[in-house]
């Protein structure tokens, strides 16, 4: 917003091009057919788990920047909440991200969009390449923010925004990496599933190395870098080495003592990245109806969310699992492990 007789923000203090492929951010939905508004498949009404009849639309493809600032209030919540106690987290969260409750604040941190490219969703056909929306993202300072303060919630931005592009994706889909769907028998939309979210950069802090080895030495270093960040700005000391245990005997979204974050990388199967095709594997489904379906309380159906994000960076994928000592979770971490190679399986976290 440009507010009249008051000067234009500063200049960003990070800025990014970056592409998302998947099933992408969506605005509005749209009716493919006016006249019957019902999704068929071979002259046969389709309907929800609920029974309730599917609606036949289409999602037009929006990037908006509230996307990717709620993603990087996600991950700094999820990864302090592992060091900080909840009411000293939900303290810094509303200081740099703004909240609405219990007193309205903008938050030091503006987000915002430029030079955005969004395709036309009625060219995602089955033979397609799947579609890329593309943009460049800004972060600036509000007027709220002190000089400062300033460098040290650069430094912490910066590298929650890094945690952020490789841990996960944005929009829908954003737990899981890009999938193909399309060769599949009696194949309907989406075609594809799953978030790639990518930054488009010459800067070598933010190239991803060829070999897992070397990308898991970054990892660790920009994920510690993050903490010691955390330590100068909230003024709240803790040891990187000794997280909280609050997910014991369930799971929360927090990377403390009981999650576990995992670089590892294998063969592809049924179109899906090595860990994605782990986890949906059969010896992780359950029986339900006389059917073997995904487990909700691994891979989050029906509206449930997921304790599992798996990212997949080309050559090797990051795997986070909230509450990772508890089954299923931590039968899914077991799997993994007998089912990669020695040399491509990382734990990261907790640190050491």
């Amino acid at each position: 917003m440009i507010i009249k007789d008051q000067p234009l923000s500063s200049e960003p203090f990070l800025q990014l091009n970056f592409t998302i492929q998947g099933q992408l951010i969506h605005g509005v939905q749209r009716y493919r057919n006016l006249n019957q508004p019902f999704l068929q498949y071979n002259g046969q009404l389709q309907t929800d788990g609920n029974g309730n009849l599917r609606a036949d639309t289409y999602p037009e493809p929006e990037v908006r920047s509230i996307a990717f600032k709620s993603m990087l209030r996600y991950w700094f919540r999820t990864l302090a909440l592992g060091y900080l106690p909840s009411n000293i987290v939900q303290h810094w969260e509303s200081q740099l991200f703004g909240t609405i409750q219990p007193q309205q604040k903008q938050g030091w941190i503006k987000c915002q969009l430029n030079n955005i490219v969004n395709p036309n969703a009625k060219e995602q056909t089955q033979n397609a390449p799947c579609l890329t929306q593309q943009g460049t993202l800004k972060l600036n300072f509000s007027r709220e923010i002190e000089k400062s303060r300033k460098e040290n919630v650069t430094q912490l931005m910066t590298n929650l925004t890094w945690l952020m592009f490789h841990l996960g994706g944005v929009g829908q889909g954003a737990r899981r990496p890009l999938y193909s769907r399309k060769n599949r028998p009696n194949v309907r939309p989406p075609y594809y599933r799953g978030c790639d979210l990518r930054v488009k950069s010459n800067d070598d802090f933010w190239n991803l190395p060829e070999n897992i080895v070397d990308f898991k030495k970054k990892f660790n270093r920009i994920l510690n870098n993050f903490y010691g960040n955390l330590f100068q700005v909230t003024g709240h000391n803790f040891e990187v080495n000794t997280p909280l245990n609050i997910n014991n005997g369930s799971w929360r979204e927090a990377i403390d003592a009981n999650c576990r974050i995992i670089i590892c990388s294998g063969d592809e199967e049924n179109d899906k990245p090595h860990a994605l095709a782990v986890l949906h594997s059969q010896d992780l489904k359950i029986l339900k109806n006389g059917n073997r379906v995904y487990d909700s309380k691994l891979c989050g159906v029906s509206g449930d969310r997921s304790p599992v994000w798996v990212s997949n960076l080309g050559n090797y994928q990051v795997v986070t699992v909230f509450g990772a000592n508890q089954n299923p979770r931590n039968n899914f971490i077991r799997l993994l492990r007998q089912g990669t190679d020695n040399d491509k399986y990382y734990p990261i976290f907790p640190l050491n």
